[in-house]
């Protein structure tokens, strides 16, 4: 206050009402208001004034204005209006959405890829997007959850620690690094294979330990090998 402005300038910020004669409120940012509208909302999002008519209230409180009703992540609208939202809700109707740590609104996507667990078992707090499940329990860390699932791996015997893990036809459980030919080392990951004494084998390696055809001096396969599962 006690600062000059021009007459043009000396105007309430949302409505432009001539404040010269009148009572006006000055806000932290130095911006003018009328009474009204300093008593008025403020947009969580854009931090101008909300009208009662054009208001979305959020869950913890914050007002925003239907256009500012957006995800905190991706910014999709989460705001909808059309002439049947409008008849049954007054202006429109929410998205399905969700609340970040923040308070912020966020789509249900983002927040479930945002959210940050904490493993039910040692209490530490899990990285976005690691988090598990076993057996209708969790969420579960890496670690912990794979002393849950208690699955070890057919080649090198140790634990799997992974999300994502290999089964052969037999329902055996390998590392996904593990689940590769016997021979040459081929991945076997939705690919042919066949279980033999010595491992698993590729189709080539394993037509390599077959017997030829006297006429045509081809390899004589059994029909049939199973296809490698990737789990998760």
């Amino acid at each position: 206050r006690g600062s000059p402005y021009h007459r043009h300038c000396f105007v309430c910020r949302d409505c432009a009402t001539p404040l010269t004669g009148l009572p006006f409120h000055q806000a932290d940012d130095h911006r003018l208001y009328c009474p009204r509208c300093f008593a008025a909302p403020q947009c969580a999002r854009c931090h101008a004034n909300c009208a009662p008519a054009d208001l979305v209230t959020w869950t913890n409180g914050r007002c925003y204005h239907p256009e500012c009703f957006s995800c905190a992540y991706c910014n999709a609208g989460l705001f909808r209006r059309s002439k049947i939202t409008e008849q049954l809700h007054g202006m429109g109707q929410m998205a399905p959405t969700a609340m970040n740590a923040e308070g912020e609104p966020c789509c249900v996507p983002c927040e479930e890829r945002e959210r940050v667990y904490d493993c039910i078992s040692c209490r530490d707090p899990i990285p976005k997007g690691q988090h598990a499940g076993v057996r209708g329990e969790g969420p579960f860390c890496v670690k912990c959850a794979a002393i849950k699932r208690g699955l070890h791996c057919e080649r090198c015997k140790q634990l799997i620690q992974e999300f994502k893990w290999a089964k052969d036809a037999q329902e055996r459980t390998y590392h996904e690094r593990c689940f590769v030919c016997s021979n040459c080392r081929q991945p076997l990951l939705q690919s042919k294979y066949y279980n033999q004494p010595e491992g698993l084998l590729c189709p080539p390696c394993y037509a390599e330990t077959c017997d030829r055809c006297g006429t045509c001096d081809e390899p004589v396969t059994e029909d049939g090998g199973a296809w490698g599962d990737l789990v998760f």
